[in-house]
C-alpha cells in the first residue's frame, strides 16, 4: 500500500512540477506580451479584461489588422507586380500610380498600427476606434475624419505637402490620426 501511494505521490509531484513550469512560462509570455503591446489601448479593452482575455483581444486585433493589410493593400500590390513582371519597363501610368497608392496606403496603415505597438507613441484621435472597426470587419468610415487644416502645423500637413510634391492626390488609405489626407 505504501509503495503504491509513494508511486502515486511521485506521479502527482511530477504533474505539479510540470504545471508550475507551464504556469511560469505562461506568466513570462504574458508579461512579455504586455510589455510589447500596449494592451490597455487595444480595441475592446475597457480595463475590465483579465490577462488571458486581454491577450486574446490583442491577438484578435493583430489578426484583423494583418488580414486588412494583406487583403486591401498587399495582395493587390503583389497582383500588380506579377502582372507587370515580364515587362516592367512597359508598365502603364495607371499601374504605376496604383502601385504608389498601395505602397503609401500600406505604410500609413502601419504608421497608425505602430501607435498601438510602440510604448513611446501616444494613442490619439480615433485610431483605437478605427482599428476596432477594422477588427470587426467594418470598412473605414471616412465621414468621421476631420478635414485637413492647412493653417496650423501638424504631421498630417507635412505628409499632405509631401504627397502634393509627389503629385499624389488620393490614397486608398486616407487616414493619419484624425485627418483626411485626401484632397477634396
Amino acid at each position: 500500500m505504501i509503495s503504491r501511494l509513494t508511486k502515486e505521490n511521485e506521479g502527482l509531484q511530477a504533474i505539479i512540477t510540470e504545471h508550475n513550469g507551464i504556469s511560469r512560462e505562461y506568466d513570462q509570455l504574458s508579461k512579455l506580451l504586455q510589455q510589447s503591446y500596449k494592451i490597455k489601448q487595444y480595441p475592446g479593452n475597457d480595463g475590465s479584461l483579465q490577462s488571458a482575455a486581454a491577450l486574446q483581444a490583442v491577438m484578435a486585433t493583430e489578426k484583423a489588422i494583418a488580414e486588412q493589410a494583406y487583403e486591401k493593400f498587399l495582395k493587390p500590390l503583389l497582383q500588380l507586380a506579377d502582372a507587370n513582371k515580364n515587362q516592367p519597363a512597359k508598365m502603364t501610368a495607371g499601374d504605376k500610380e496604383k502601385l504608389m497608392d498601395l505602397l503609401l496606403s500600406l505604410s500609413f496603415l502601419y504608421i497608425e498600427y505602430l501607435y498601438l505597438r510602440v510604448s513611446e507613441l501616444a494613442v490619439g484621435g480615433t485610431i483605437v476606434e478605427r482599428l476596432k472597426a477594422l477588427s470587426n470587419g467594418q470598412q473605414l468610415n471616412e465621414e468621421r475624419l476631420r478635414k485637413l487644416n492647412r493653417e496650423s502645423g501638424s504631421r498630417a500637413l507635412v505628409l499632405r505637402l509631401g504627397l502634393d510634391h509627389a503629385g499624389i492626390q488620393q490614397l486608398s488609405y486616407p487616414v493619419f490620426e484624425e485627418t483626411n489626407l485626401n484632397k477634396g
